[in-house]
């Protein structure tokens, strides 16, 4: 076993470790915290929608910022009105029944305490058995591999800014995902030439 399937491989390994062990499996957000804790729905890779909203102030006239995150497949959102301290939130769905305009809200609950779940980590998985097989079977290929890969990485670079961007800070759990993808073609790569060099010595 060379250095590249063991660094490649401590990659994937780490990537997926860590997708557990850094990010929890749920994130409990309550009014009264930190307004700093918005950005852990971010890290998750949920993204902010954005909602034309009056501006809100608290009991003490403080200016609040709204911050709203799109976090179910039906439309629901979770709006958090926070500035050093989160102030209230409101759980709702959005519908949006024609286009191009802004939709009515659904369901409308405030809430004193939300609790999110960590996305699947499924897809992570599945990209990383299929990168991995493509590595192998492209290793022959070395210039169609380089093209793919270089078009890989162009794509991961993309869905971590795009991810970041929309979540309004930096989504560590797209930047797992991404990197244990990265590091799948060439562990797949480099056991093909481990094997071919087996198969040599024998």
């Amino acid at each position: 076993m060379n250095a590249v399937t063991i660094i490649s491989g401590s990659i994937v390994i780490a990537a997926a470790v860590s997708i557990f062990a850094i990010l929890p499996r749920t994130v409990t957000i309550n009014v009264g915290d930190a307004g700093s804790r918005v950005d852990e729905i971010g890290r998750y890779g949920y993204g902010k929608s954005i909602f034309s909203l009056a501006p809100k102030r608290d009991a003490d006239g403080n200016r609040l910022e709204p911050s709203a995150f799109l976090i179910g497949p039906d439309g629901y959102h979770l709006l958090i009105w926070h500035n050093d301290k989160i102030n209230s939130m409101t759980h709702f769905r959005h519908e949006q029944t024609v286009p191009n305009t802004y939709g009515e809200w659904h369901d409308i609950k405030s809430v004193n305490s939300f609790t999110l779940d960590r996305p699947s980590p499924f897809p992570f998985f599945v990209g990383i058995a299929i990168l991995c097989i493509a590595g192998y079977f492209l290793q022959r290929f070395r210039r169609t591999s380089i093209a793919l890969y270089t078009v890989l990485t162009m794509f991961v670079l993309l869905m971590i800014a795009g991810f970041s961007t929309l979540a309004g800070t930096f989504a560590i759990l797209p930047m797992l995902v991404g990197l244990g993808w990265l590091a799948a073609p060439i562990l797949g790569r480099s056991l093909r030439n481990n094997q071919q060099t087996t198969a040599e010595v024998a």
